[in-house]
């Protein structure tokens, strides 16, 4: 599996690290520490996983069998609250104790087959924020392209592997004509043109209107994540309008009703600006959620909310990942640096 054979002696390090953390209870006493704050979880697929390319070695999605055991622990240990709900308390000084919020981003239908099931199993809400493009559309997103693509390629899994994450970092900053005319280049070398979501490519499939239309009337609340899940900054005002826009009446035509959050892609520093968040006022969106780890308090700018990623997770290390071991770990390294 990609989960031992991908990893890395820096993985590895981390991944002893935090187990290390997780084993000695050092997560119950971060979980206390931030008890007055909210913790908003994120994931971005929940699926077994597939031995063919490169695929999902980021481990962006992971296994069902682990997600279900973080669920139930999130509910022992956690007060699970809908993600609007619980922003909203937060502003107004009235979060229950360990208030936990669960978000998914980009839209796959991996979620409806695995993660759903088992949120509705255990009563607890979610918000999912959809690239429109990529679910009403049917447009793959442009990292499931490059990571098929590369994957095809006749080269070893550690060449291929850093190749890709070479390439998408690069990707991330240019615009998205040229974006995809790199793409399109890594396609035809690799005859690998990803135009449907069929036989292996079947793995990245977004969701379906009748995947919304059940988890709807299940509770699970929707949120726009832009049309085509650009770098919001590499845009112009306008384009980022249109991106924005669009995205909420693509989504409003199929749930009605949407999260009055925004949930901006990739989401780390840099990759939007003062003029996205007037924007996004503009829009109507109260809140957004970026990809900066921490925890989020009634200080904290409403238009720069902070998130856990639980991607990569496994059982011995959830824990300590959604208490804030691992942020701990980077403000100790880059204390040291200096």
């Amino acid at each position: 599996m990609h989960s031992a054979r991908n990893r890395s002696w820096s993985s590895w390090i981390k991944w002893l690290i935090l187990a290390f953390c997780q084993a000695v209870g050092l997560h119950h006493i971060l979980r206390f520490l931030h008890g007055k704050e909210l913790t908003i979880v994120l994931y971005h697929g929940v699926a077994p996983n597939k031995d063919f390319g490169i695929y999902n070695y980021r481990h962006k999605f992971i296994d069902p069998d682990v997600f279900e055991e973080q669920i139930k622990y999130f509910r022992r240990r956690y007060t699970i609250v809908p993600l609007d709900e619980g922003i909203r308390m937060m502003y107004e000084r009235r979060l229950p104790k360990n208030a936990l919020a669960i978000t998914f981003d980009d839209g796959y239908r991996n979620w409806y087959e695995y993660a759903f099931p088992i949120l509705k199993k255990y009563s607890v809400h979610a918000t999912m924020f959809i690239a429109t493009d990529f679910v009403f559309k049917k447009n793959p997103l442009w990292v499931d392209r490059l990571e098929y693509a590369i994957g095809l390629e006749n080269d070893d899994i550690e060449s291929k592997i850093n190749r890709d994450a070479e390439i998408r970092a690069q990707l991330k900053k240019v615009g998205s004509i040229e974006r995809e005319r790199h793409l399109a280049a890594i396609e035809r070398s690799s005859s690998a043109e990803f135009r449907n979501f069929e036989m292996e490519r079947a793995v990245y499939t977004p969701l379906t209107n009748t995947d919304i239309e059940a988890m709807k009337n299940s509770g699970i609340t929707f949120g726009a994540h832009t049309k085509s899940h650009p770098i919001l900054s590499t845009l112009s005002a306008q384009e980022t309008e249109v991106e924005v826009r669009d995205s909420v009446i693509a989504l409003k035509e199929v749930t009605h009703n949407i999260s009055e959050t925004f949930a901006y892609p990739n989401g780390n520093p840099g990759d939007w600006n003062e003029s996205t968040e007037r924007i996004l006022s503009r829009e109507g969106f109260k809140w957004s959620l970026t990809t900066i780890e921490g925890f989020n308090s009634a200080e904290t700018h409403p238009y720069r909310l902070r998130r856990i990623a639980m991607d990569a997770t496994e059982s011995s290390t959830f824990a300590a990942v959604a208490s804030g071991v691992r942020l701990l770990f980077k403000h100790a390294k880059n204390y040291v640096r200096k």
